[in-house]
């Protein structure tokens, strides 16, 4: 007789990302962070990495965190890989989209006689196409055309005396400087 004896063997079972949110929308200069979590089938140890080259993800823990600057306006992809004891691994791509804060022109320090008519184009530009620059300002000396960053007013003698004054410009994201 000849008797053969079968071991059952478990194979090994890769890992798992959790579900990653994508797109990731971004603002220029503003701190970003995200916690990656994965899971293992077998409960061993996992390792996370990425092939970015804005950001490097902590290999033991997925945590990730950056602020991302004008040279990364628009998009860009990154993978997040996590691999196991056994080399086994799972990977996401996440598209991260950053958006550009409106860029207001330097405004000079401005000087009205009384009596005299103010007129100032305030200039913003925004590195997103079709982004439409809603302007605005903090002062009760006049009211900024909120389309065409139009400043007109006459000056009187109830305006005598030194302002500061903030102009903002804010885009359709949102976003927005202040000069």
């Amino acid at each position: 007789f000849l008797f053969l004896i079968f071991t059952p063997f478990a194979m090994a079972a890769a890992p798992s990302l959790d579900s990653i949110i994508t797109p990731q929308n971004l603002t220029e200069g503003k701190s970003f962070s995200y916690d990656v979590n994965a899971t293992d089938p077998e409960g061993g140890p996992l390792y996370f990495s990425d092939d970015s080259g804005y950001f490097n993800i902590d290999e033991s823990t997925g945590f990730f965190s950056f602020s991302p600057t004008e040279a990364m306006i628009g998009s860009f992809v990154a993978v997040i890989i996590v691999r196991d004891n056994e080399s086994l691994i799972d990977a996401q791509a996440i598209e991260f989209v950053v958006n550009g804060l409106p860029d207001i022109d330097e405004i000079d320090n401005q000087t009205i006689n009384e009596g005299d008519i103010f007129y100032y184009d305030v200039n913003a530009t925004d590195f997103e196409d079709g982004t439409t620059i809603i302007y605005s300002d903090n002062s009760s000396l006049f009211d900024i055309n909120s389309l065409s960053g139009i400043i007109n007013f006459t000056s009187n003698y109830s305006l005598v005396g030194e302002y500061l004054i903030n102009i903002s410009a804010k885009d359709t994201a949102g976003e927005s400087s202040t000069e």
